[in-house]
């Protein structure tokens, strides 16, 4: 007998009857959706809706299961939306499963399901991250998910044998691979031009040639700015001097930007990475990142319609007379952690 699975998180209500008779009675459209998700599946397989799978997949590690053959990994698939008979919004299914063991395909489409391709955006679907996974055909093995957008996912690999960690950008829409390619030809652009800057978060390595995309970036010990604040005990707790000292060094990244004719537009606590060495007494280190989350330019325009107070250093015309100190003012304005506000 081949097993099936659907998994759905919601939430429901238990009825409990007297002894001798049906034990309970569960009550929620909920269980019809979890129903419909399981009607999907063949045998052996499970499906989930991406909730599930999201939250299964940042904690789930195959070691971990009993039963599971040690010499497969799970897979974890992202199948893509799919509308129901009977449902009005296309419901994105998913699937985990032992390699080896598991179907691990999408479900065919029937009279009473099909496959849904959103017009705004055309997914890469397939293979998903999680903890404790291998990105394919590397050394490289997640261990926590950093964070996410709607471009994809942000997880922390550690090397097999190397031991070194670097970042991982996993980029899930084909319409955002651009942007991937964008931020590596502003590194190089940068690097060409100004060189390997101590304060601007260096693309290691790229792969665009097929699913999964993704680019790795050097990684900060002590994560981004809002992070790395809390963990201090808040920006009270932070001597003025090496608030200054973040703010400056954010600052000589968007200086060495604009001298090589790119414009970030995305400052913020999120995209400045701070590292620290706990063997030294050094101050912070600062690493300004994503310079390709938004619309980076390759020159120097005018930004005064978009952010006039932040980007002053770019938008101003050579020889006005505004250097590294406008930069200095947009990067404490925009990074209100630090204790700095626009006067």
């Amino acid at each position: 007998m081949r097993d099936r699975i659907g998994i759905h998180v919601g939430e429901l209500f238990i009825e409990e009857h007297a002894p001798g008779g049906k034990a309970q009675d569960l009550h929620s459209l909920q269980v019809d959706m979890c129903a419909r998700v399981m009607s999907l599946a063949q045998g052996d397989q499970i499906l989930l809706r991406r909730s599930a799978f999201d939250n299964a997949r940042q904690v789930l590690k195959g070691r971990d299961l009993q039963g599971l053959n040690e010499a497969n990994e799970l897979h974890w698939l992202n199948h893509g939306l799919y509308l129901l008979k009977g449902v009005e919004e296309p419901l994105e299914i998913c699937e985990v499963g032992e390699a080896g063991a598991a179907l691990l395909q999408p479900p065919p489409d029937s009279e009473k399901v099909h496959r849904y391709v959103s017009p705004d955006a055309e997914p890469v679907l397939g293979w998903r991250p999680s903890v404790d996974q291998v990105v394919p055909g590397t050394d490289w093995v997640l261990i926590e998910k950093l964070g996410e957008g709607g471009f994809g996912e942000v997880w922390l690999g550690t090397h097999r044998r190397l031991k070194e960690k670097s970042v991982f950008k996993f980029c899930f829409r084909a319409d955002r691979v651009r942007s991937l390619k964008r931020e590596v030809t502003l590194f190089r652009l940068l690097k060409e031009r100004v060189g390997r800057h101590p304060n601007i978060a260096a693309v290691q390595d790229v792969y665009l040639n097929e699913p999964p995309y993704y680019l790795t970036s050097e990684y900060a010990e002590g994560r981004d700015l809002a992070t790395w604040i809390q963990t201090e005990g808040g920006f009270d707790r932070v001597p003025l001097s090496i608030r200054l000292e973040i703010v400056a060094q954010v600052a000589d990244a968007l200086q060495a930007a604009h001298a090589a004719g790119i414009i970030h537009r995305d400052v913020k606590p999120s995209n400045i990475l701070i590292s620290t060495d706990a063997k030294s007494n050094a101050s912070p280190l600062a690493k300004l990142t994503d310079f390709w989350h938004r619309t980076g330019c390759f020159e120097r325009i005018a930004c005064r319609r978009h952010a006039p107070w932040l980007y002053r250093n770019g938008a101003f015309p050579r020889g006005s007379g505004h250097g590294g100190n406008a930069s200095l003012h947009g990067a404490g304005a925009h990074c209100p952690e630090t204790g700095f506000h626009p006067v």
